[in-house]
C-alpha cells in the first residue's frame, strides 16, 4: 500500500448549498466537505458534449480512493495541492466484499464551478 499512499493526493468532496438571493433568486455556493486522499490520473482522449449548439470538450481522470466514502454521478471533488475541481461522471467500482484491497474508482472530467 506504500506505493498507492505514495501516489495520493489530498482531495475534498465540495458540498453545494443554495441560499435565497432576496429578489426571488437563488444563490449557489460551494463549500469544501469530507477530506480524503486519492490518486488522480489522466485518461487519454477528452469527453465531447454540446451545449447550446457549442461543442465543449473536458479532460477526464479517473480517482482511485479508499472506501471510506462514496462518490456518486454529478458529485464535486476538488484536488486540495493545486484546486482543480472534477465532476464525476460515471458510476462508482467497487471491489468485492471479500477482496483483500478496498478502494473505488470513479471516471471525473474538469469542471469549473459556476460564478455566483
Amino acid at each position: 500500500m506504500a506505493l498507492i499512499d505514495g501516489e495520493s493526493r489530498p482531495c475534498a468532496t465540495m458540498i453545494r448549498t443554495c441560499v435565497d438571493d432576496g429578489e426571488g433568486g437563488q444563490i449557489t455556493r460551494y463549500m469544501k466537505g469530507r477530506q480524503f486522499l486519492a490518486v488522480v490520473t489522466p485518461i487519454d482522449g477528452e469527453s465531447k458534449k454540446t451545449i447550446a449548439n457549442t461543442e465543449i470538450s473536458a479532460k477526464k481522470y479517473k480517482f482511485f480512493y479508499r472506501n471510506i466514502l462514496t462518490l456518486r454521478l454529478n458529485d464535486v471533488v476538488m484536488t486540495l495541492d493545486d484546486e482543480k475541481t472534477y465532476r464525476v461522471t460515471a458510476l462508482e467500482t467497487a471491489p468485492a466484499k471479500s477482496a483483500s484491497i478496498q478502494f473505488s474508482l470513479v471516471t471525473a472530467e474538469e469542471w469549473e464551478m459556476p460564478n455566483e
